[in-house]
């Protein structure tokens, strides 16, 4: 296997060679190939106006918990298994304030953020101890509230010539944390905001770190409105291996010719594996990536989650309780 060094530095997609298919091109499921790294890994989309079936694809469909009917499916293969473990290449961040800076962590230079991820790793520990804590919703708000106090931190970062992008929502935690990072109440309408939804999980056949997403629009005109736009995902990992806005702008590539012109990744936690890739694949398609993050972590662990020092736990579930429309 690779070591994390070796694979980000030969980690790059370059899309700008693949040609653009759209929708009305495509037979029902038809498989595109892309080069990964030199990896042959496949989109399979379906024409507007009807879903695959994931569960043909998915090894273990008892364990996917996200929806059957999905738009595309990305198959990654092992392709990011070179991110798994502890990352040893170059620095990913730059020095915070410079006006070209494209990484700027909060907690490397104020102590009140290092104090909200110390937090979350303490609630974390807690949640992975004992499950049945991410059904006790006064102990998530607790997580909820220092969240919202990590992103009313990020502001800090933001200067004049900084771009809020169209606001795109990874769901579950995304629903929640792009509202977080725009300061908007939990029930608000969020002008502009494109929902998604993206699942990870393991292709049948092939090693147990290799990994495939799913894509599915809340909205089939959605992505029509991204051509040629910045656009701020708000995820609370982000990057972690990645995969999910690795797919996300495969997918408008390839099933609607569509490409923004920037990707804000305004996040809780990132990792240094995780920034290094995208900024490589970011760079091969032309689209500047920016990352603002409360906190960064250097270690992955087989499944693709954090692992070492810093903990999160499952964002998504234990901030399920405050997403738009969710009885309070």
């Amino acid at each position: 296997m690779k070591t994390p060094q070796n694979a980000i530095i030969d980690l790059m997609i370059n899309l700008s060679e693949i040609p653009t298919i759209a929708f009305s091109e495509l037979e029902p499921q038809a498989t595109e190939h892309v080069l990964f790294d030199g990896h042959d890994i496949t989109i399979t989309s379906a024409p507007s106006g009807s879903r695959i079936d994931v569960t043909n694809f998915v090894r273990d469909p008892l364990d996917f918990h996200g929806p059957t009917d999905v738009d595309h499916v990305i198959n990654f293969g092992g392709s990011l298994s070179g991110l798994i473990g502890t990352y040893d290449g170059p620095s990913v961040e730059t020095i915070n304030g410079l006006p070209d800076s494209c990484v700027e962590v909060l907690s490397e230079t104020n102590i009140n953020a290092v104090e909200v991820v110390r937090g979350i790793d303490n609630l974390a520990r807690q949640l992975i101890a004992d499950s049945s804590l991410y059904d006790n919703k006064e102990f998530c708000r607790t997580y909820y509230d220092l969240a919202e106090k990590g992103y009313r931190l990020l502001d800090e970062l933001d200067d004049a010539n900084d771009v809020r992008g169209i606001p795109v929502s990874l769901i579950r935690a995304g629903l929640v944390t792009t509202r977080l990072a725009h300061g908007f109440g939990m029930d608000e309408i969020v002008p502009e905001e494109v929902q998604v939804e993206t699942k990870r999980f393991h292709p049948k056949g092939g090693q147990h770190t290799d990994i495939s997403v799913t894509v599915r629009w809340a909205d089939y005109s959605d992505p029509l409105s991204l051509q040629n736009k910045a656009i701020e995902i708000a995820d609370f990992v982000n990057p972690a291996s990645w995969a999910s806005t690795a797919a996300l702008l495969i997918a408008l590539k390839q099933g609607y010719g569509v490409q923004p012109t920037s990707v804000m990744h305004r996040s809780f936690m990132g990792t240094e594996q995780g920034v290094a890739l995208a900024k490589r694949v970011c760079s091969a398609m032309n689209i500047k990536a920016l990352f603002k993050l409360v906190g960064i972590a250097d270690r992955l662990n087989d499944m693709y989650y954090l692992s070492g020092d810093i903990a999160v736990g499952d964002a998504g579930q234990a901030l399920r309780h405050f997403r738009p429309g969710t009885k309070k």
